[in-house]
């Protein structure tokens, strides 16, 4: 599960729905890795694909839980 900003999904120009692809890059969770360099965590983050989405609405606010099945790692060349 992951937990995004529900905007994209009821106004946004891209089209992130049930069965589409996304990349996921999570940060180094270890507290002492060094974060100055914003190592990114290689074994949780990749390609997943979409399965579930649950929208959540709380006045102005609009959250989306995303149910992902991961479907490819990245590998050590990963660059942002």
């Amino acid at each position: 599960m992951i937990t995004v900003k529900g905007r994209e999904f009821i106004t946004g120009n891209n089209n992130y729905t049930i069965g589409k692809t996304i990349r996921v890059i999570f940060l180094d969770t270890d507290p002492t890795a060094d974060k100055t360099t914003g190592r990114k965590d290689l074994k949780k983050s990749g390609d997943y694909i979409i399965v579930g989405a649950k929208h959540s609405f709380n006045g102005t606010e609009i959250s989306t839980e995303l149910l992902c099945g991961k479907i490819a790692a990245l590998g050590e060349e990963l660059q942002i």
